[in-house]
């Protein structure tokens, strides 16, 4: 097991706490003593707090959760909830969250006496002093529920017999105290609720009306700038949407390299500097193949709105028109914002 394995896994997760409504960053690490794919001893899911206040930042202790503390190495736990109710999946591997306690037995399962760290996930959510707000609350549920979803299919249980496999850090241990507003059973309550009651309910497309799906195609068009080079006709206006494609990529490869990776290499050594600015290189690289890669789903988009319309009963020639003149509306303005950047 390895890091490859391990985001698989986290990849996984994502998208059963995205299904709850979740904001989510893949942030891996080790786990402690360098250890990868625990993803194969997990079965329970615990919820701790940071003691922090909203008033010291949005993340406030998100770094000691990933690097530890002088008398404990990190990472202190295996996902992390920051104020900015975005879920951070940390590691798979073994994070010092749960400390001595236990035994205790759920769903059937007993985890042994002072040894949780194979058997628990771990989150650390931000709070501890004050008592949280209805949306940190929200978050908070959502994300177990996710969790809970996600340890349910990865060891083929019910998600009725994952959810009593929740606890709070009490739970565990008499030397902590739960969440301010939680116990173990009003956690469990609330993580019910959402997953009886999840976010989505259907196919999007199956739900849309001709008009949401015409605004379906005209958001895609703008989000990709409306750059359909592949049928240009002239080629040197097709190597001018090629060149500026690239550059949006690059842009867009720059804002996830420092926003979702975290890499600020200024306050670093040189080595550790030319070691992440190579990583930043690498990711725009990758950004700028995935950004070609979502141009050339554009016509096939149209292809598949197109079918989607048949079986809303419009015509499909109508929604192909919508479709043209959105790209033609992306282009002209498109054209105008380079005619303003050149003048300026």
């Amino acid at each position: 097991m390895g890091y490859a394995a391990d985001l698989a896994e986290a990849r996984k997760m994502k998208a059963c706490l995205e299904r709850h409504g979740v904001r989510v960053s893949i942030e891996l690490q080790a786990g402690a003593g360098g250890s990868w794919g625990e993803h194969t001893a997990h079965q329970f899911n615990m919820s701790h707090h940071t003691a922090t206040r909203p008033s010291q930042g949005l993340t406030p202790a998100l770094g000691i959760v990933k690097r530890g503390r002088s008398d404990v190495p990190g990472p202190l736990a295996n996902g992390y909830g920051g104020y900015d109710r975005i879920y951070r999946i940390l590691t798979f591997g073994r994070a010092n969250h749960p400390g001595a306690g236990g035994p205790v037995t759920l769903g059937g399962i007993t985890v042994p006496y002072n040894n949780g760290r194979p058997y628990i996930w771990g989150t650390e959510f931000e709070g501890g002093y004050e008592q949280y707000t209805p949306e940190m609350r929200d978050f908070m549920d959502r994300a177990n529920a996710g969790i809970t979803e996600y340890w349910a299919q990865r060891r083929g249980r019910s998600v009725a017999h994952q959810l009593e496999m929740n606890l709070e850090h009490a739970t565990w241990t008499t030397r902590k105290v739960d969440r301010i507003g939680y116990t173990r059973a009003s956690s469990i309550r609330a993580i019910k609720a959402i997953l009886d009651n999840p976010t989505t309910t259907g196919d999007e497309f199956d739900m849309a009306t001709i008009e949401q799906l015409r605004e379906i195609v005209r958001e895609e068009v703008w989000g990709y700038r409306g750059l359909d080079y592949v049928n240009e006709k002239d080629p040197a206006t097709q190597q001018h949407k090629l060149a500026k494609a690239h550059e949006y990529a690059h842009q867009a490869a720059s804002r996830d390299v420092w926003a979702e990776r975290g890499i600020d290499y200024v306050n670093d050594s040189p080595a550790t500097q030319q070691h992440k600015l190579a990583k930043a290189h690498e990711y725009s690289r990758l950004a700028a193949i995935r950004s070609g890669e979502a141009l050339a789903k554009v016509s096939a988009l149209q292809a598949t709105v197109r079918e989607l319309a048949k079986g809303q009963g419009a015509d499909p020639d109508a929604i192909d028109a919508a479709i043209n003149k959105a790209v033609k509306a992306a282009l002209a303005d498109l054209e105008i914002t380079l005619t303003t950047a050149k003048e300026n």
